[in-house]
């Protein structure tokens, strides 16, 4: 039994501690909360046992057997959530702007949630604000292309048993006591078993739910503690690509257009290529290209407009300034898109060919500042009868120099 003095002084530090650390404590808040409002398959829970920041700072500070059964601290039962969606997304923002106790608290927390959220999350706005922060976590990895074929989902009792060892040969690594050369190469082994494996999203998310767990240890800045490190590195890179790519055939046009944004900011220009094409051919609704992308629908304005307005933002494709044959085809088959769009009545939304208009005032050159199809359809004529010759005269001089080398 603690003395009631004593109790109350540490009640005093307690609470010191509490105000002095909340600005570290609110991602742990809301990575805590994040992981009760989403079920393992997918969907929101309606009861959910979310946190306040204070309840859960007394939570780690105190012990239970201090406070009565029904106290407000440790006596609460999981709550109503009237609305997950909306506390999905504060908490999703609240993971993202604050401090972690380090890094690779921070890096595993952020990537286990986002890509999470971004693909099994039912709520449209959380999977666009997830890809959204997908960008920098890809930036991390030094991510560098995308993934068309996804692994296997790993198998639950092999993918449990494997974690299991990981988990208990970090006990040794983070005791206070120097670890054993045994005991040392146990645990390398252990990361070592993990790191060759492939991952799905899930699998992947559950390991770096370990690592979050034991990266609040002082102990973890050892430099024996590199192989987990590297595994998370590892991981995160399987798993921050594929959810990229799954972001590209979500059925929510804005949430599309939130992917391809988020895949132009890791990829750059040869996406931004690949997803101009996507506007203007459609198929039945497989992926169509080397990045995963589908044939956009006419009506998905959204994405339409989404990425339009990324030309439209970052300027000409920076191959189409070249003068060679290439560049001169690329330039041609962007204006060649934009300028379907921006004439198609019949088959385009007002939003649609207002966008492609604006872009073709930015990028034309033409002086023209017009929402009239009709002054479009003029500037075109007099741009493709230039073109298209001058085009052709460079293939046929490139056909002329391969036969030459041929021969």
């Amino acid at each position: 039994m603690v003395p009631n003095q004593h109790r109350s002084a540490a009640v005093f530090v307690g609470l010191v501690l509490a105000f002095g650390s909340a600005g570290c404590r609110t991602a742990e808040v809301a990575s805590y909360n994040l992981d009760q409002l989403m079920a393992p398959e997918g969907r929101f829970r309606y009861v959910a046992d979310v946190q306040s920041g204070w309840r859960f700072y007394f939570r780690q500070l105190f012990d239970p057997s201090w406070f009565a059964e029904d106290s407000f601290v440790f006596g609460t039962a999981p709550e109503p959530i009237e609305d997950p969606t909306d506390l999905a997304l504060d908490n999703l923002l609240a993971v993202r702007g604050t401090t972690f106790v380090n890094d690779d608290q921070r890096f595993a927390d952020h990537v286990r949630h986002f890509v999470w959220y971004a693909t099994a999350s039912p709520s449209a706005l959380c999977r666009e604000r997830a890809l959204l922060e997908l960008v920098p976590l890809a930036a991390e990895v030094r991510l560098e292309k995308p993934v068309t074929r996804f692994p296997e989902p790993a198998n639950a009792a092999e993918l449990s048993e494997a974690l299991a060892g990981l988990t208990q040969a970090l006990g040794p690594m983070l005791s206070p006591s120097a670890a054993t050369t045994t005991e040392v190469s146990d645990f390398v082994a252990a990361c070592e078993l993990l790191g060759g494996r492939q991952y799905d999203i899930e699998g992947g998310r559950r390991l770096l739910r370990i690592v979050s767990s034991f990266t609040t240890s002082r102990r973890l800045e050892r430099d024996e503690l590199q192989p987990l490190r590297k595994l998370a590195e590892d991981v995160a890179s399987d798993v921050v690509a594929q959810a990229l790519t799954r972001g590209l055939l979500d059925p929510t046009p804005y949430v599309r257009a939130a992917a391809y944004r988020a895949n132009y900011e890791v990829f750059g220009e040869p996406f931004l290529e690949e997803a101009l094409t996507s506007l203007v051919i459609w198929d039945d609704g497989q992926p169509s290209s080397s990045m995963g992308l589908l044939a956009v629908r006419p009506d998905e304005e959204d994405l339409i407009v989404g990425t339009l307005g990324l030309l439209r933002e970052n300027g000409m494709l920076t191959r189409a300034h070249d003068g060679d044959l290439a560049g001169r085809e690329v330039r041609f088959t962007v204006f060649w898109i934009l300028q379907k769009i921006a004439r198609g009545y019949a088959i385009y939304g007002d939003r649609s060919r207002t966008a492609a208009m604006l872009v073709l005032q930015e990028l034309s050159g033409s002086g023209l500042s017009s929402l009239r199809e009709e002054d479009w359809i003029r500037w075109w004529g007099r741009f493709r009868d230039r073109e298209e010759p001058a085009i052709e005269k460079l293939r046929n001089e490139a056909a002329a120099r391969a036969a030459e080398n041929q021969e």
